[in-house]
């Protein structure tokens, strides 16, 4: 079955006639009844009541009438729709994200509107190997990931950043902290970690064990929003990364210490399929992503001044 029976079957019907509907259709007659019979040969009943002339529908025919109507009326809609869309390069971009950099979405799709391109955003938080897979199926049209989860892989990439840490502490409550922070000067403190499905937790736990006594860790989360309120709430010590506390809306009474960069730091970057977008939306996105990395880092470094 195929749209072009469905359009010879409603055409005839209109037309009460086989030679004028082919006529309407720009076939000849006998491919007209053939095809209309390959159509009663897959549903298995008669659809059009035939002798020497057109005789009318069946009571199959007429129902399959009112289905095809709809079926045909959805697909011209759907064709105006990718028309409209082609030509004014609207869409929707899909876009996996890993959980450490989930803030990012926000800032990607504000971005966007400030270049003016019109889109909507579907986003998924996913993991870094899974984001990577799916951008290489065509799966999602753009991945926020490590550079690392991407090794002898090939795609597109827009690098972002190096991924670095800041200590976080929200008043007075507990032991105070010094104006400038070592990994050292986390010892005594009561520390809340990203959890260790976070790329980024190994080098914390690295550094610390390198430089601190025996943290003590209080709370493990991969929600930045639930580490900045545990920080609030129970006078802990959050540790993330720049770049989150950057995009974050910070409560005020917060203080933000940037630490030592690990000795082998992670990269972030948007990636994207090797191949040409065939969308046109795509293909706006990918053009300003140049331009990306430079509000990027304005945005994420406004947690500076804070301490």
């Amino acid at each position: 079955m195929d749209l072009r029976q469905l359009k010879y079957l409603v055409t005839l019907a209109k037309e009460h006639h086989f030679a004028r509907a082919a006529d309407k259709c720009f076939v000849t007659q006998p491919t007209l009844s053939a095809r209309i019979r390959q159509l009663e040969d897959e549903f298995g009943v008669p659809l059009v009541i035939r002798d020497h002339r057109f005789r009318g529908l069946t009571r199959f025919g007429d129902r399959v009438v009112d289905w095809a109507n709809v079926v045909l009326n959805d697909c011209d809609a759907l064709k105006q729709d990718f028309s409209r869309i082609r030509q004014a390069g609207e869409g929707v971009i899909s876009v996996g994200i890993v959980p450490s950099a989930s803030p990012l979405a926000s800032l990607l799709l504000s971005f966007m509107r400030l270049q003016d391109i019109p889109i909507s955003t579907d986003i998924q938080t996913l993991s870094a190997a899974e984001v990577a897979r799916r951008v290489s199926q065509k799966n999602l049209n753009l991945g926020i990931s490590y550079t690392s989860a991407i090794e002898g892989q090939q795609f597109r990439a827009f690098p972002l950043t190096t991924e670095s840490y800041v200590a976080f502490k929200y008043g007075s409550v507990g032991v105070g902290l010094p104006s400038s922070l070592s990994w050292a000067d986390l010892s005594g403190q009561e520390l809340c970690l990203p959890t260790e499905n976070v790329p980024g937790r190994a080098l914390i736990d690295a550094c610390l064990a390198e430089h601190c006594e025996n943290p003590d860790v209080s709370l493990e989360t991969d929600c930045w929003l639930t580490m900045l309120q545990a920080v609030r709430r129970n006078g802990l010590v959050g540790i993330a990364p720049s770049h989150v506390m950057g995009i974050l809306s910070i409560p005020a009474g917060t203080s933000v210490y940037p630490l030592p960069d690990p000795q082998e730091p992670l990269e972030l970057a948007i990636i994207a399929d090797v191949d040409d977008p065939e969308e046109p939306a795509l293909e706006k996105v990918l053009l300003a992503l140049d331009d990306f990395r430079e509000y990027f880092e304005a945005e994420s470094t406004a947690f500076e001044g804070l301490s």
